[in-house]
């Protein structure tokens, strides 16, 4: 998306996960991208996804007249099927709706070329330098419905390429023998364990759950959202064990 087109009138962005959808219009103020009309909803509110977008275009009082929406998948000539999700998503659909220039990229291919501008104040450092090589590549990760994975390649000339994967599919590797215990018992469950059945939402549940039976212990908790709550009120707890390990598993990716 250049300066250009955002002149020419607002367009439409979006990012489309395998839980919610959220879309906004994009204009040119001054110089910087603006977003405007923002809204977000869970992806189940409209069986498919040119019923969601058409949705949101009806209450635009303006209507874009192109647009790039983020997609949590691979595109394959100009369409996907959700990695974790019903809809399938193509330009074709789009471009009924009068979208016109309209482009489908993976949701992590957005992310790694929006990484070199995001605002210093919006950065916390984990560790090492307060500044990196800027010529240095960018690795992206992210735990959401699903595992997320790309990277910015950059070279002294100041060239980027974006480069999108579906490396949340990689087979996990244990660090410990703890997880080593955690392996063997999703395997009984999952012909292949990838890296994306525990460092996501689900795969808290799922880490959670092994490390209850590991201990000995009865879990009745059904939802990744009540171990986050249990573990920041009580680190020391169940809860606050399973997500301290699931951090961990994180940073060893």
């Amino acid at each position: 998306m250049t300066q250009e087109n955002l002149t020419a009138g607002p367009l439409l962005v979006g990012d489309v996960g395998g839980t919610n959808a959220r879309f906004a219009l994009a204009r040119a103020v001054e110089g910087r991208t603006v977003l405007e009309h923002f809204d977000s909803f869970p992806a189940e509110t409209y069986p498919t996804f040119l019923e969601g977008v058409k949705a949101f275009l009806d209450g635009c009082e303006v209507k874009p007249t192109g647009g790039v929406i983020a997609v949590a998948g691979p595109v394959t000539d100009g369409a996907i099927d959700l990695t974790n999700s019903p809809w399938r998503v193509s330009e074709g659909e789009l471009q009924t709706l009068g979208l016109q220039p309209v482009r489908l990229i993976n949701d992590f291919e957005a992310l790694a070329w929006g990484a070199p501008v995001v605002p210093d104040n919006e950065l916390v450092s984990l560790g090492g330098p307060a500044e990196g090589d800027p010529h240095a590549a960018i690795a992206l990760v992210g735990p959401g419905t699903g595992f997320g994975v790309s990277a910015l390649a950059r070279d002294a000339h100041g060239r980027e390429m974006a480069l999108a994967s579906e490396g949340g599919h990689a087979c996990f590797a244990p660090g410990d023998p703890i997880e080593d215990e955690v392996l063997r018992i999703l395997r009984r469950r999952y012909d292949r364990v990838s890296i994306e059945r525990l460092i996501c939402g689900p795969g808290l549940l799922n880490l959670h759950r092994a490390l209850a039976e590991i201990d000995g212990r009865q879990t009745h908790i059904d939802d990744p959202a009540q171990i986050t709550a249990q573990a920041l009120a009580d680190p020391n707890s169940p809860c606050g064990a399973t997500l301290a390990r699931f951090c961990a598993m994180l940073g060893a990716v």
